[in-house]
């Protein structure tokens, strides 16, 4: 052929026919037949089988938009603002899509076949096989023959193999293209086993479905049985017997991640898996039962239990697989066993804060099952060794518990009208109130309803664990009659622990103290005991709801199948908690450090009002609640007043409730009384929000808008309850419910009696509940007016006292700053009494009315503040509240400081536990793992201790005791009247 030369100088041949038969879109190569004249003259055709090599495709040309201008506009048009806004809005997002719906739909079909199907494949250079087989789990692969399909996933068998069958592909298995996974030698095959006849038929279930594969064995000498091969393999068996199906790892732990983040069954897991699957498998795929030992296995691991930990932590309880927490009190883990307790004035520091609470969302059905399941972690989990429960409760019977508190009255309905054809009705825990994490051996199964016995023996192995610390408080939503004969029963049942018992500080959690009769509100408070800090004692509430996720799968469980499955949900909870924690502490530390300066400065106010004879003459007066005279006095109880108060009328309407007619007949489990006192509560924190919206208008300062972000999340969470109390309640209003449209949270109408007019409560019935609504509204009323009176009454006097005493800019600073929170806590109060005489007017009062008359700006006024005069009994209760209040922070700041240096050493204790486990292990795995652990804790410590730094947070120096330590970093919290001029 003549050559010819290129612009390079190189020569070429000059083809005048040709064409070419593409193997890949991008890859010219293929067959040419070429034409043309040697040098005598005459006509040659060759064909050829060429390559040419990989080539790019041609680069699209980008089309650049115009320069923008030089000078940059500083404000957009507002048709730019509105196009912005515009664009930003999920309408527009899916409209873009909703255009190219067709264009989708093309490239999803596109994807059922293949152009490239049927052409030979590339790995031979004569008579090539067509490419028949594709990979969609591989990313972007090409279709190939099936001998390349086996050689490229010799690693990677578990991939589908899409065959073309001449119309369709069709998913298959890789053992179906003539392969066999090999074990014992990193996928080759074992040189003596070599026929593959010997392999032998599996099911092998991996994260992309169900596997109906072959394996072959390896018979190299110490290769081990099929059950160990399959384990070095990295496939759980699906029995220890000669095993002919399993789970890889992958999948295992895939599925465990899902199940304790998202509650889904393995039942729905596997079913899904089946789904993927084309082809019909056996439905009794063991992966139940797998799933179930792996979980087990895995908390086996992952506490140290596989390691021997128990040799270094002696004081657990033996082959504990808990995740503990780690900040509350443990001598010989985060505190040591010989250190010395601080001053009983500090108790707070070293005191174990627990909760006790029952869920009945957890319940076990009756029926037919293998009665000898049982807990693969039996006494090792959250719940105690079931043997020992089951004869304890045996020996207690069933005895009534009458209940004298009115609150109870429901709990005491719930447990007869639900659970019928339950053989569990629910479970009763002890956590840790701080942290809320679940604790060993402390949640026990309900047979019928909450009963004092099953919370008994729940507490005992809590208090068994806590026997070393020498402060124990208790919160329960039922103390007030727990605690009643608790010292007698544990010396019936537990004598061992009687004396624990006996000093355990009874009191119940805020938001269920709401609810009990009035004499409770100060025996019980967490607000007005000692050393509590800022405790709510409701923290388990918030385990329950996630907890509650996993009641639809456990209670059609096995009894021990549903122990393991919640101990690994819970365990799973608690290490989360545990990831957090140090961020946890940081905000709270950092939340309380911000509001305990405004409470000194607000109890140093009263004092400076009331003056220092007052003062004095209280400060001498029991905090303790007593009882005189036939009712629990108080330092922080009002005196019962001539006009009733909102917390009166409640009181007097839950005594009402509980002789209602539909509570006996079980027509009725809901309190009329809660509810409304509940939905006054939720228009109260309306107007807190409002404030609150207003003060970020006004202010823009981003702070208020995290609070305010934050208020109207919590506020949509409590109305989201009420909503549900409010469809049994009143179900004739639920379609009103159904279109309400408001613009934010606290504008959102509640629909209470008083939010309608007469015509519409008399049309959906609820004149009975717009009576009871109104007592309660004339009880708010009445506090919002003393409240009005006693803010008019302090502010004024601060006022006074800034005018007076206040030199400079610091003290004028500080001064303005409280007297603003004075008038704001004025304003509120007004507020309130305005709101609350405007829904008294709707339901129907007259507004001549002299018990509540109009209250105008112009009545906010006070003559003469600082005249010495007798002041009454609600302004030595609110010196005492104010006084609680402050010391509540100061000793909640001091808890933090000390948890977060008890959490520091509870990480590096594990480091140096798992450490020493690493170490001493003569296994690499063991080994390994150890150190992985360690490493994992040390992150963690300098986690936290860079947190704790950052809070400004400090550990006593050498020689210093910790009670002299915190002392010392106290803040004054005693008014100084000599320094004050007052």
């Amino acid at each position: 052929m003549a050559p010819l030369k290129n612009k390079k100088g190189k020569s070429k041949s000059t083809v005048n026919s040709g064409h070419i038969i593409f193997d890949d879109k991008y890859e010219k190569g293929g067959t040419f037949t070429l034409t043309g004249k040697t040098g005598s003259g005459a006509v040659e055709t060759s064909v050829q089988n060429v390559s040419l090599g990989y080539e790019s495709p041609p680069k699209k040309p980008r089309l650049h938009p115009p320069a923008p201008s030089a000078v940059p506009s500083t404000s957009a048009s507002p048709s730019e603002k509105e196009k912005e806004k515009r664009s930003q809005k999920a309408s527009v997002f899916m409209e873009e899509f909703l255009e190219n719906f067709p264009r989708l739909l093309d490239h999803l079909l596109a994807t059922e076949a293949d152009e490239r199907i049927g052409t030979p494949c590339r790995c031979a250079v004569d008579n090539p096989p067509a490419r028949m087989v594709k990979c969609h789990d591989c990313f972007q692969s090409a279709p190939t023959c099936s001998n390349c399909f086996i050689a490229s996933h010799a690693l990677s068998p578990l991939h589908w193999a899409e065959k073309w069958n001449g119309t369709f592909f069709e998913r298959v298995d890789i053992s179906e293209l003539g392969h066999v996974i090999s074990l014992g030698h990193s996928g080759e095959r074992c040189p003596h086993r070599l026929d593959n006849n010997k392999a032998i038929n599996f099911i092998l279930t991996d994260r992309n479905g169900i596997h109906k594969t072959k394996i072959l064995l390896c018979d190299c000498i110490g290769a081990g049985d099929r059950f160990d091969q399959l384990m070095r393999a990295d496939i759980f068996p699906g029995s220890v017997a000669q095993p002919t199906s399993g789970f890889t790892l992958n999948l295992l732990k895939d599925y465990h991640l899902q199940t304790v983040e998202s509650k889904k069954s393995a039942y729905d897991f596997i079913s899904a898996l089946r789904r993927r699957t084309n082809n019909a498998f056996p439905a009794d795929v063991p992966f139940l039962r797998v799933i179930r030992v792996f979980k087990a296995l895995v908390m086996l691991k992952r506490s140290g239990q596989a390691h021997g930990i128990d040799a270094l932590l002696p004081h657990r309880p033996k082959g504990s697989v808990i995740v503990p927490c780690f900040s509350c009190p443990e001598p010989g883990f985060n505190m040591e066993f010989d250190a010395p307790w601080v001053d009983d004035e500090l108790r707070h520091v070293m005191t174990l804060f627990l909760t006790a609470d029952g869920h009945f969302g957890l319940p076990r059905k009756e029926k037919i099952d293998d009665p000898d399941d049982v807990s693969l972690l039996a006494g090792r989990g959250i719940f105690p060794d079931d043997i020992q429960y089951t004869k304890y409760l045996a020996k207690v019977g069933d005895s009534p518990e009458k209940s004298t508190c009115a609150k109870l009255n429901a709990v005491d309905m719930q447990n007869k009208l639900k659970f019928r054809g339950c053989v569990i009705t629910g479970v009763v825990a002890i956590n840790c109130a701080r942290h809320n994490f679940f604790r060993h051996g402390s949640m026990v199964d309900l047979q019928k309803g909450e009963k004092f016995a099953n919370t008994d023996y729940a507490l005992a192995q809590t208090l068994w664990l806590a026997q070393f610390i020498r402060w124990i408080t208790l919160t329960y939503d039922i103390n007030c009659q727990y605690g009643v004969k608790l010292v007698k029963r544990f010396e019936a049942h537990f004598p061992h622990l009687a004396h624990i018992a006996e000093r355990l500080t009874l009191l119940i959690g805020k938001m269920h103290l709401r609810g009990h009769k009035e004499d409770c509100q100060y025996r019980y408070s967490l607000n007005y005991t000692e050393s509590c800090g800022r405790v709510s004692g409701e923290a388990i509430e918030g385990s329950w709801g996630e907890a509650k996720q996993a009641g639809g799968s456990t209670k059609e469980m096995n009894h021990g199948h549903r122990h393991d499955t919640l101990t690994d949900f819970q365990n799973d909870w608690n290490m989360k908690k545990l990831q957090d924690l140090a961020n946890y502490l940081y905000r709270q530390l950092q939340n309380a450090r911000s509001v305990a300066p405004k409470m000194i400065a607000q109890f140093h106010g009263l004092c400076a009002l009331y003056g220092k004879e007052k003062v004095e003459q209280w400060s001498k007066l029991s905090t303790k609640a007593e009882f005189k005279k036939g009712e629990w006095q108080s330092v922080y109880r009002y005196r019962d007043s001539a006009v009733p108060s909102q917390a009166a009328v409640f009181k007097n309407m839950l005594k009402a409730d509980a002789k209602r007619e539909a509570y006996k007949d079980g027509k009725l489990t809901t309190s009329i009384a809660l509810f409304l006192n509940d939905g006054l509560k939720l228009r109260s924190k309306q107007r807190t929000i409002a404030r609150a919206a207003r003060r970020w208008n006004k202010h823009g300062d981003p702070s208020d808008l995290i609070e305010l972000q934050q208020s109207r999340s919590r506020f949509a969470l409590d109305l989201k309850k009420w909503r549900y109390t409010q469809q049994s309640v009143m179900p004739s209003i639920v379609d009103l419910v159904i279109h309400l449209k408001p613009d934010v949270p606290e504008n959102e109408k509640l629909l209470l009696p008083s939010d309608l007019t007469a015509d519409e409560r008399q049309q959906h019935g609820l004149e009975d509940l717009a009576c009871e609504e109104l007592l309660l509204l004339e009880g708010e009323a009445h506090d919002a007016l003393e409240s009005v009176r006693q803010a008019i009454k302090y502010t004024t006097s601060l006022r006074s006292d800034k005018a007076k005493y206040a030199r400079g800019q610091r003290l004028n600073l500080r001064a303005g700053t409280v007297v603003k929170q004075g008038e704001d806590k004025q304003n509120a109060a007004v507020t309130k009494y305005r709101h609350s005489r405007a829904a008294i007017l709707r339901l129907g009062r007259s507004e001549a009315d002299e018990m509540f008359p109009e209250l105008k700006d112009s009545d906010l006024i006070m003559k003469d503040s600082t005249t010495k005069r007798k002041l009454g009994d609600s302004d030595r209760v609110q010196w005492f509240r104010a006084r609680a209040d402050m010391e509540a922070w100061v000793v909640e700041i001091e808890i933090l400081e000390e948890e977060f240096r008890r959490t520091i050493c509870g990480f590096e204790k594990m480091v140096a536990v798992w450490g020493r486990l690493a170490s001493d292990s003569t296994k690499r795995g063991h080994s390994a793992y150890g150190m992985q652990k360690a490493a994992m804790y040390k992150r963690m410590a300098d986690e936290c201790r860079g947190k704790f730094v950052a809070a400004s947070g400090a550990w006593p120096k050498d020689g210093q005791s910790l009670s002299d330590y915190i002392k010392a970093r106290r803040p004054k919290m005693s008014f100084d009247f000599d320094d004050s001029g007052a």
